[in-house]
């Protein structure tokens, strides 16, 4: 709330000279784009800078809403009447009838007789912003008619391949050796396409704000239970063991599918990234009064401080090939970015722990117990 002239115990001469020269110190204030101006309860323009004088034309006690948009009435939502009338500052767009934009920041004036009667009004052009905005929002549109396409330009060959491929499989007469080993390559190869070319869709469409979260009420530990079952052939080919320290319980709000993966990439990182023939993987879950927290351990190659700051970075892939690790090295690094992503889209908290190289590592989500 802003006084103005209010007592506070100051000589009378003092109030006089601050009266005086009130509208000079508050013309003087032309610092930047910013704009304003006094206007009463009777939409009387009383006050403006020179900056409104230089875009405006000098004011003479016309009514705002004919001086500043050339209307004959005053506008139904006016926010100087209702920061007035309401004792608030009040924050509005305002379009002018020549296809500007203009922010308007209504500050209510409390005078000596602690009456509001009018408004200290900061004004900012907002037209080019406007513009963005509405260039951002056609972008969007355009890139989401583009994904769109290439969706369904990747994945209709992709189900071709795999329908083939099940059709060979199944075939009654049999296969040598050789074409089976064959098939097998291109049945892995296919697996691997297709799992890059959902992560390619899935992280632009959270890079691009179009995803939708559809949260339901669900018990996190079985998404946990099935995410390790899924993953268990991979665990197995890798000589990791995946133990589980979770509660048969853990309501929370999520949106089943998408966290699902989110959490999925995390333990699959942990599992690639393993570097001993006894990997470990504890999955754990600790619950407080207002929160759940997951942690997800392993005793792999761990992170050097460097690496912690770039791993959820779209792309971002910590190179390790030729460097003597028994990991995987497969995938286009964007794994633990959807994850990061994923998890911000529920307001949940990430954080990753390791002491360096050879010292495992450890992710904590960190959720809102519901």
């Amino acid at each position: 709330m802003v006084s103005v002239f209010e007592s506070n115990g100051e000589s009378e001469d003092y109030k006089s000279l601050i009266r005086k020269n009130f509208s000079s110190i508050l013309r003087g204030i032309t610092e930047g784009d910013i704009g304003f101006d006094i206007i009463n309860s009777d939409y009387q323009v009383k006050f403006q800078n020179s900056l409104l004088e230089s875009e405006f034309g000098k004011y003479r006690g016309e009514l705002c809403f004919d001086y500043y948009l050339k209307r004959k009435k005053p506008c139904k939502n006016c926010p100087i009447m209702k920061a007035v009338k309401e004792n608030r500052i009040v924050i509005q767009v305002i379009p002018t009838p020549n296809g500007r934009f203009f922010r308007l920041i209504s500050i209510p004036l409390k005078r000596d007789d602690h009456h509001i009667t009018e408004c200290l009004n900061l004004v900012e052009d907002f037209t080019h912003r406007k513009h963005l905005e509405k260039k951002l929002t056609n972008l969007n549109e355009v890139k989401k008619n583009f994904m769109n396409r290439v969706s369904h330009e990747l994945k209709t060959p992709l189900t071709m391949i795999k329908g083939n491929l099940e059709l060979l499989s199944s075939a009654k007469t049999k296969l040598n050796f050789k074409i089976m080993h064959i098939i097998s390559d291109i049945r892995n190869a296919y697996s691997r396409l297709e799992s890059s070319v959902k992560d390619i869709l899935l992280a632009t469409e959270l890079d691009s704000k179009m995803i939708t979260v559809k949260l339901k009420r669900a018990n996190l530990s079985k998404i946990l239970k099935e995410i390790a079952s899924e993953l268990s052939p991979l665990a197995q080919t890798r000589k990791v063991n995946i133990k589980l320290d979770l509660h048969s319980e853990l309501k929370a709000q999520f949106d089943p599918f998408l966290l699902k993966i989110g959490f999925k990439n995390i333990i699959k990182n942990g599992i690639n990234n393993i570097n001993r023939e006894r990997g470990k993987i504890l999955i754990k879950s600790e619950v407080s009064e207002n929160l759940i927290t997951i942690s997800i351990k392993d005793n792999g190659i761990g992170f050097e401080e460097d690496e912690k700051r770039d791993i959820f970075k779209k792309f971002s892939k910590i190179e390790h090939y030729g460097k003597g690790y028994n990991i995987s090295i497969q995938g286009l690094g964007l794994g633990l970015y959807i994850s990061k992503e994923v998890l911000n889209l529920h307001d949940y908290k990430l954080k990753l722990h390791s002491k360096g190289r050879n010292q495992g590592s450890t992710f904590r989500i960190i959720i809102p117990f519901s």
